[in-house]
């Protein structure tokens, strides 16, 4: 993780951020708004926690967010409450028999 990358907000910004996000109900474009007003770019995130952008990207819609990576993202400033639940586990097929 690089210095340059961690997002330093004061306390007085988060509960505006909250409350964009109550109002609007929609965290990703909340989070991409957080990201664009810090100068964070996917492509920056990933090289911070050793990730692509685009696995970043899928973080970021909560296709699927492994509780370490969100561990990780949080450490670089992001607000927890901008971020998807990490998920449960991997996906994987079930078999069935017919």
């Amino acid at each position: 993780m690089t210095l340059q990358t961690k997002v330093i907000i004061s306390q007085d910004e988060l509960p505006l951020w909250q409350e964009l996000l109550r109002i609007s109900g929609r965290r990703h474009e909340t989070l991409l708004a957080f990201c664009a007003l810090h100068g964070l770019t996917t492509s920056a995130v990933g090289r911070a926690i050793d990730l692509h952008q685009t696995n970043v990207s899928g973080i970021f819609r909560g296709v699927l967010a492994p509780r370490h990576r969100i561990n990780q993202i949080k450490k670089l400033g992001i607000p927890g409450f901008l971020l998807p639940e990490p998920s449960r586990g991997r996906a994987r097929s079930v078999a069935r028999d017919y």
